[in-house]
């Protein structure tokens, strides 16, 4: 469990990484992968915190509450003792942190443990904050499409988890971290199972797969103190209550995954919505569920002759407007099984996908998810079920 636990934080800390360009004429030097930079690069580097800096100066009372969220820090939490003075470090420090394999998780984790207090909670809901945070989350992610960014490179071509060997590796290597994490794979790298049997459903994305299981067969699903409700989830499509008592399955996305993400199933498409959401996850409680319409997801609806109606909604965190969908993925138009669909820009998190009643049965042992931790490696494109549904004369 605590493996899986630990993946889970660290897709989330490469799902953070979204942008600040920096000038090619900066002098950078690595250090533990961290980037250190020239007089000359401060200028530009402090601009993401500079802003911060002047809200905590000009604003009195956002300076009274980051103190307030920290003073009341347990003392052997990372913020124990710590002042408004050490949080901007922090961001300072964040900004040009290069991820590394064994720990890019070294500041998503303290974030979460300050964003996920009580009192974090009302700072990052505060609209001022969370809008300089959205902007900080950009300027993360733009410094990680320069070249500067690929520091630690090495280091992830060579992590065993990454399975290199699958994937496209551009002539003189990749040039940015983005350009890594978004890599394409190898043909045949991953075959698409029942190519030619519609009614075999495969996995649109590599990661962990679990069951979210249906207690009530009502509006609500439950897991363990989290609850999914479908038409929130689907921002009340007219479609949703077809899914009310349907299998829901969440495939979780971490670093060394593929972050493109593709159709489980052939058919039309008839509903493309994308909505905006909050960049928050709660790695203690593992409650994102029930605060599913909350965050940034983009939800398509697939009809087909096999399955009835499939809703695949991919969920990002920490990352705004992550999610980019591909242009022929348009209401009206045809979907073949194994298509791609997507991916997650700077990174991902989950995907569910969610059935009608009675019209599928998974081929895997696919566990029922009760803590929040627990699941079965899939790849993109492997056969996961099949239809049930009767066929029609």
């Amino acid at each position: 469990m605590k493996k899986i636990i630990d993946r889970m934080k660290l897709i989330f800390a490469i799902v953070i990484l979204a942008g600040m360009i920096i000038p090619s004429n900066i002098v950078l030097a690595e250090a533990s992968g961290q980037l250190q930079a020239s007089e000359e690069t401060k200028v530009d580097y402090k601009k993401a915190v500079t802003n911060l800096k002047d809200l905590i100066s000009n604003t009195p009372s956002m300076k009274q509450q980051i103190d307030k969220a920290l003073k009341i820090q347990p003392k052997n939490s990372y913020w124990g003792g710590k002042t408004s003075d050490d949080f901007v470090k922090f961001f300072e420090e964040w900004l040009v942190e290069n991820p590394v394999p064994e720990d890019p998780a070294k500041y998503i984790r303290p974030f979460d443990e300050l964003a996920n207090s009580e009192a974090g909670e009302i700072l990052f809901n505060n609209n001022v904050f969370s809008s300089w945070f959205i902007a900080f989350v950009n300027a993360k992610g733009q410094y990680l499409d320069t070249a500067s960014s690929a520091a630690t490179m090495d280091q992830w071509m060579s992590y065993p988890d990454v399975k290199i060997n699958d994937y496209i590796v551009p002539k003189g290597g990749f040039k940015t971290f983005n350009e890594f994490f978004l890599r394409p794979f190898k043909p045949g790298a991953r075959p698409l199972d029942g190519k030619n049997d519609p009614s075999v459903i495969v996995s649109p994305a590599d990661g962990t797969v679990c069951q979210i299981y249906a207690e009530d067969l009502g509006t609500n699903f439950k897991i363990k103190r989290d609850v999914i409700n479908i038409r929130q989830a689907l921002n009340n499509s007219p479609y949703a209550d077809r899914f009310i008592g349907g299998l829901v399955l969440d495939i979780l996305l971490w670093f060394t995954d593929y972050h493109y993400f593709h159709s489980p199933v052939s058919g039309k498409i008839v509903e493309v919505g994308e909505y905006a959401g909050s960049y928050n996850y709660n790695f203690a409680n593992v409650n994102w569920y029930k605060q599913l319409a909350k965050h940034k997801r983009t939800c398509y609806l697939i009809e087909t002759k096999e399955f009835g109606l499939v809703a695949m909604i991919p969920v990002g965190f920490w990352g705004v407007g992550s999610i980019i969908t591909e242009p022929k993925v348009k209401v009206g138009n045809y979907i073949k099984k194994g298509e791609e669909i997507g991916h997650f820009k700077y990174g991902g998190s989950s995907i569910l996908l969610i059935f009608e009643p009675d019209v599928v049965k998974f081929t895997l042992s696919i566990p029922v998810q009760v803590t929040g931790d627990e699941g079965i490696s899939v790849k993109v494109r492997q056969k996961i079920g099949i239809s049930t549904k009767p066929a029609s004369r």
